[in-house]
């Protein structure tokens, strides 16, 4: 007999000015900056990279196979996202939904996409309870774009276009808590 599965609710967004946070959408729990660094889970995960899963979100599609081609090749497995929609319902899932011992390691997203920009979802969910880092990418960045995802408590930010070996290298050193 087949398994149920669960699916996460369509989130609607009328516009930037107007919508609920999504962590008061779902009423997830809030945890404090200082305990958003890193998951114990990822700490735990430390000496076996192999084992880190890297949810990706970039609408560029051949920017998005580059960077996953690049993140398989150095031994992460890695879920790709093509929208902030397909991000958040990734997240839900694989974060929140599931009782899988494997959850997302790490996020690395562009910041401007089609849905909720990356900036979004780490204001309303970067302070959710075992939310994992998150790395920034982005075309447009300015001094304030780069201080706000500093406020947030955004892991890393690059500005394209950039070093993948960069890239893999600050994600490296964030799962392995050197950040």
């Amino acid at each position: 007999m087949p398994a149920k599965t669960r699916r996460a609710p369509d989130l609607k967004f009328t516009d930037s000015e107007s919508y609920e946070p999504i962590s008061q959408v779902f009423g997830y729990e809030q945890e404090s900056a200082e305990d958003h660094k890193i998951s114990n889970q990822s700490r735990q995960k430390a000496n076996n990279k192999n084992s880190y899963r890297v949810l990706l979100a970039e609408d560029d599609k051949e920017l998005r196979v580059l960077i996953a081609r690049a993140f398989r090749k150095a031994g992460y497995e890695v879920v790709e996202c093509p929208d902030g929609w397909s991000l958040i319902e990734k997240i839900d899932y694989q974060l929140f939904l599931t009782k899988k011992s494997r959850g997302i390691d790490i996020i690395v997203s562009d910041i401007r996409m089609p849905g909720p920009s990356g900036m979004e979802v780490l204001l309303d969910l970067g302070n959710i309870k075992g939310f994992p880092p998150m790395v920034l990418m982005t075309a447009f960045g300015d001094n304030k774009t780069h201080a706000l995802a500093a406020l947030l408590g955004v892991a890393a930010i690059f500005d394209k276009p950039f070093d993948l070996d960069e890239l893999l290298a600050k994600v490296h050193e964030i799962l392995n808590g050197k950040f």
